[in-house]
């Protein structure tokens, strides 16, 4: 009996430590091995789309946040050296072309799946900020999203 009554002392005591960790919003410290490996994601998804070329991800205003389990960010891609992508010599030749694209933007959701890093999903180049509803959609804290996030009522309306 006093065995479980210390057991259940120590979870209590335990318990608003655990739950605050898992919802503390942060951004993941450069050089940090665990924004190396998000970075490592969206390289990883989006190498081959712009056929090889070695992409290099800079967040963008204020967002990069992660709680530990989810992130949402925004980054804009160049190559190596700050050189802009060539969309010329990449899946988005023709929306580039059709002047579809007007930023070097992208917006992702990545989750913590087995201790790695996967996305979720992503919007490339976009030309509003169409995220809002995500943290609905794919059941993620939404204070994750910061200013980003749209009142559940607009999200039923979209």
């Amino acid at each position: 009996m006093k065995k479980h009554a210390i057991c259940f002392i120590i979870i209590a005591v335990l318990m608003p430590f655990i739950s605050f960790s898992q919802n503390k919003i942060y951004e993941p410290a450069r050089g940090s091995e665990e924004r190396k490996l998000q970075m490592d994601v969206l390289r990883n998804e989006f190498t081959p789309a712009f056929n090889g070329q070695k992409l290099i991800f800079e967040v963008t205003g204020n967002f990069y946040k992660s709680n530990g389990n989810w992130v949402f960010i925004y980054v804009n891609v160049y190559q190596q050296g700050g050189k802009p992508v060539d969309f010329n010599n990449s899946k988005y030749k023709k929306e580039y072309e059709e002047e579809m694209i007007d930023s070097n933007g992208i917006f992702a959701l990545l989750k913590k799946i087995n201790n790695k890093w996967a996305l979720v999903t992503h919007i490339d180049f976009p030309t509003d900020v169409p995220v809002g509803c995500w943290w609905k959609e794919y059941n993620v804290p939404k204070n994750l999203f910061g200013s980003a996030a749209q009142d559940a009522t607009d999200c039923e309306a979209q």
